[in-house]
């Protein structure tokens, strides 16, 4: 199981590729915390404060997805989750340059508040693994 911290330093590494995949990141992000919500054995360890993505939606993204995994199983969210609010609204579904048009209405409905906070629509659906 994946730390907020690992998944901060994987992430980086994907940034450092040429043209990096926000969607790819995204699920992976969605799928490496839904391991925490089924975890017998959480451990605060697993969100020490991981540091910068060096992207600020990214930052944002971790943090509210963060916050969300750990209200759902009634664990508080550190301090860190906090952080980070964007300036603009981001949903990182959207095609480049549609600036919120698309889903983005729609997600903004249906995303947890804990990442609607961030100023980011991610909507419940996306947490649905298959």
């Amino acid at each position: 199981m994946n730390s907020a911290k690992q998944l901060v330093s994987w992430i980086k590494r994907e940034l450092s590729a040429p043209q990096p995949d926000i969607k790819f990141i995204c699920r992976a992000l969605v799928t490496e915390t839904s391991r925490w919500v089924k975890s017998e054995s959480f451990g605060q360890d697993l969100v020490t404060d991981p540091g910068s993505t060096g992207d600020l939606r990214l930052d944002a993204l971790v943090e509210g997805i963060t916050r969300y995994r750990l209200n759902a199983i009634g664990v508080k969210p550190p301090k860190w989750t906090l952080r980070t609010s964007l300036d603009e609204g981001w949903n990182p579904y959207d095609p480049p340059n549609t600036k919120g048009l698309g889903w983005a209405l729609l997600d903004t409905l249906e995303t947890p508040v804990e990442i609607l906070d961030k100023g980011i629509t991610f909507s419940y659906r996306n947490f649905e693994i298959l």
